[in-house]
């Protein structure tokens, strides 16, 4: 039997990974906001900056062939290792209580599972 064709999506904020990323890094710049200067401009600044080139990415590998799309995706899993560390860090560091470290850490695996499952899909 033929599989259907892959779903199309209307527009780059349709796709699952782009969509979950995006609210992340929402979150990830309310909780920064309210942060002293040094926590702000220090480790939180670099894991803005992590999430940031996450989205970067999952949007770079929307656009790009099937043939092209798995180091791009590779990079994100990285980025998104990295990401969970920064996260663990600045809750041993009590920057994030307890139920937003929970929160943010869930985001981070649901997009590593993502992330996960579209480079099995590409191998």
């Amino acid at each position: 039997p033929l599989k259907p064709p892959p779903t199309q999506f209307s527009t780059i904020t349709d796709i699952p990974l782009v969509h979950k990323t995006t609210e992340l890094y929402k979150k990830i710049y309310q909780i920064s906001s309210g942060l002293p200067k040094k926590e702000r401009l220090g480790i939180f600044l670099r894991l803005e900056t992590t999430i940031l080139e996450m989205l970067e990415s999952a949007i770079e590998a929307a656009f790009l062939s099937r043939t092209e799309k798995l180091p791009m995706i590779m990079h994100l899993r990285r980025q998104t290792e990295i990401a969970k560390r920064l996260t663990r860090i600045t809750h041993d560091l009590n920057l994030l209580d307890q139920t937003k470290y929970i929160r943010l850490s869930a985001d981070l695996q649901e997009i590593s599972k993502m992330a996960n499952g579209w480079i099995k899909s590409l191998i």
